[in-house]
Parts: C-alpha cells; structure tokens; sequence
C-alpha cells in the first residue's frame, strides 16, 4: 500500500514539476519574435522568401493562448512572352500576410500550435509590382505595365496557397532554447532562429 502511495506521491510531483517547465517556457516566449528570412517557395514558376513576426500572448491559463503571424512576402519569377510582348518580363512583387491561431506550452521546449487556415490574409499591391526587360519599346511597355492588376491578383493566389501548405504543416515547435533575446527552435526537422523584438521605453 505504501509503495502504491509512493508511486502516486512521485506522479504527482512530476506532473506539477512539468505543468511549472511549461509554464515557465510561456513566460519565456510571451512578446513578438522576428524569424530570419526563408525561402519557402522555389520551383519552375519562381521563387519566394518570407520574413515573420510571430506574436505569443498568455491567456489565463498561464501556458499559452492567441498567436499571431505577420509575415512579408519577396517573389520574384518571369512572364512569357504574348503577340504584343515578344520575350519574357522578370516579374517582382511584395506581399504581407497574417494569420491568427492559438499555442500552448507542453514541456520545458515544446509547445503545440495551430494555426486557423481560414483568418489567412494575403495582400498584393498591385503598384508595387515591378515588370523589367532589357527591349522594350513604348508600346510593349504600356501592354505589361496595363496587366500589373491581374498579376497582382496572380501572385497573391500563389502566395496564399503556398501559406496555407506552409502553415498548416505546422502543429508543433520543438527543441525551444531561449538565451536572452534569441531563440532558436526546431520545426519539422528543421532548424530555426528568432529574435525577441524589445519595446521601446519612452
């Protein structure tokens, strides 16, 4: 009996001992993280890097809550050649993105996510979209810069598809070490590094 008390006693204690580890690691990460830039999409279409801003919130449980994503877009890729347009046109554009999900602290560096596929948002700008050839002349100039809109559009559906693969492989960061404001973090096998944004006291 006693030993069955024991073993009960030393569950016990391990459970309390990993519900602070967890709660400790949430205190850690609480506040917005800069991720380096990755190059998430590269294929024969073209080629993306994102750099983003991820935002953990504690909620009163202590051990996790909302997360936001903010993420900005660099692509670049070619368009083919047309009647009016006899040789193809390097194409560049800027996107920002965000998503909205929750996370929470299982362990001392582990924590699980899930991201919300349907508050994805993707932002294209059109005018910020940047067509270049080495020949063209007046006419041909006019012709791409009048599709810059539907590319626009293009590259946003793109962009949006390939977050949404990105994100929602997404369920768990592991192997969490923070030191001071750095964090480096391990997600799906892959290594990553973040930086702790530091507010600015007035």
């Amino acid at each position: 009996m006693k030993k069955f008390m024991y073993a009960i006693m030393a569950l016990g204690i391990l459970g309390l001992s990993s519900c602070n580890e967890a709660t400790k690691l949430a205190q850690n990460m609480e506040g917005t993280w800069s991720c380096t830039p990755e190059r998430f999409m590269n294929d024969a279409t073209g080629s993306a890097t994102v750099i983003e801003n991820i935002t953990y919130a504690i909620d009163s449980t202590g051990k996790g809550g909302d997360m936001i994503v903010l993420a900005l877009v660099s692509t670049t890729g070619q368009l083919q050649g047309s009647a009016s347009i006899m040789q193809p046109i390097s194409v560049s554009a800027a996107a920002k993105a965000e998503i909205v999900g929750k996370w929470q602290a299982v362990d001392d560096d582990e924590i699980h996510v899930s991201l919300d596929p349907g508050t994805l948002t993707v932002s294209v700008d059109p005018e910020g979209v940047v067509l270049t050839s080495n020949m063209l002349d007046g006419a041909a100039q006019a012709s791409v810069s009048s599709i810059k809109p539907q590319l626009a559009e293009s590259i946003k559906t793109q962009i949006a598809n390939a977050l949404q693969m990105r994100y929602a492989s997404i369920k768990k960061i592991d192997d969490i070490d923070i030191k001071g404001n750095v964090m480096e973090y391990e997600i799906n096998k892959s290594d990553y590094t973040a930086s702790r944004q530091i507010p600015i006291v007035k």
